[in-house]
């Protein structure tokens, strides 16, 4: 299925916070949708709140990517992250939201998975707003937008629709 080696970072959680912080100050979020075969069965784009998703691994690496290594860096530096593409060609971005209320728009579909801190989004046209921590994913469809609260660095994987 292509699926990147994950680990439970509940038994490894400083290994994950080093993979992650060697890549800070990331860039951008304006984040890749996983594509639908990567979504929870029965979930579609859209409002799918995180608590519906079920709970998995928390994604620690990804071998054999083409990195894009300048950062795009978003909002003065609240959001950074980086592009490239998994060996099976998927088109993602990891990144590090720091503590701030944020509001990002999509042009393709995206799911944010959560791989490090935690957030309260807010999907367009929505007025509750979600938790979401690691393990934990949300969709966002396209042309669309939602607001982010952080109040530690969120660290996430962000998957694009094709």
């Amino acid at each position: 299925e292509g699926t990147p080696p994950a680990t439970d970072a509940r038994r490894h959680p400083a290994a994950m916070r080093a993979a992650f912080l060697h890549l800070a100050p990331l860039q951008r979020c304006r984040m890749l949708a996983r594509p639908p075969s990567f979504r929870a069965a029965g979930a579609a784009a859209g409002s799918v709140p995180s608590s519906s998703l079920p709970r998995r691994s928390i994604t620690t690496s990804f071998p054999n990517v083409t990195l894009t290594t300048e950062a795009s860096v978003y909002f003065g530096g609240k959001c950074v992250s980086h592009a490239f593409i998994t060996a099976e060609g998927e088109r993602k971005s990891v990144g590090v939201v720091l503590p701030a209320e944020l509001t990002f728009n999509t042009a393709a579909a995206e799911v944010m998975e959560c791989v490090g801190g935690s957030a309260e989004y807010k999907l367009a046209g929505s007025g509750q707003w979600r938790a979401v921590a690691p393990g934990e994913s949300f969709s966002i469809p396209a042309d669309s937008s939602f607001n982010i609260k952080v109040t530690d660095a969120f660290h996430y994987i962000c998957s694009y629709a094709e």
